[in-house]
C-alpha cells in the first residue's frame, strides 16, 4: 500500500533537522512540566532553576535523539527502497524506539519501544495520518452536534 506523494516534498537535511529540533522543544517543554514534581530541598530559587534547566537539557535531549533517529532512518530507507510507504516509518520507528530504550539503559526496553514506536507509526500512516481513518468511525449512526453560537 503506497501513501500518497505529498506536494511539498522536504530535503533530508530539513527533514532531520525538525526532527531534532521538534525533538529537543517537546522534550524540554515536558522537562519544564516533570521539574515542578517533587521536593525541591533549599527554599530557594537557585536550585529550583537548575533542576529545571537540568530536567529540560535530559528530556531535550532524549527526544532530539528520538526524532532525529525516526528522520534520519526515514530519509534512508526511503531513498534505498525509492519508495515512500508506511513500511519507512514502520522501521524508522523500530529504530527510534531502539535508541530510546537504549538510552534509557535497558535492552529490554530497547525491544518494547522499538515494537511500540513501529506500531505507532504503522497506525498512523495507515490511517492517512489522522487520528481517525475514514469510514472507520463516522458511520452516520452519531447525529452531528449542533452549536448555537452566542448572540448579544
Amino acid at each position: 500500500m503506497s501513501l500518497p506523494v505529498e506536494v511539498h516534498e522536504q530535503s533530508w537535511p530539513s527533514r532531520i533537522g525538525a526532527g531534532v529540533g521538534v525533538g529537543f522543544a517537546a522534550g524540554a517543554l515536558t522537562g519544564a512540566v516533570a521539574s515542578n514534581w517533587g521536593d525541591i530541598k533549599v527554599p530557594s530559587a537557585w536550585p529550583a532553576l537548575v533542576r529545571t534547566g537540568s530536567q529540560m537539557a535530559q528530556y531535550g535531549t532524549t527526544l532530539a535523539l528520538v526524532g532525529g533517529t525516526f528522520a534520519t532512518v526515514d530519509c534512508f530507507v526511503e531513498s534505498a527502497r525509492g519508495k515512500k510507504d508506511a513500511w519507512n516509518g514502520v522501521l524508522a520507528g523500530a529504530a527510534s524506539g531502539a535508541a530510546l530504550g537504549l538510552r534509557i539503559g535497558s535492552l529490554p526496553a530497547a525491544v518494547k519501544a522499538a515494537a511500540a514506536l513501529a506500531l505507532a507509526s504503522a497506525v498512523v500512516d495507515l490511517t492517512g495520518g489522522r487520528l481517525v481513518g475514514k469510514g472507520l468511525v463516522d458511520d452516520g449512526a452519531t447525529p452531528p452536534r449542533r452549536i448555537y453560537p452566542y448572540t448579544s
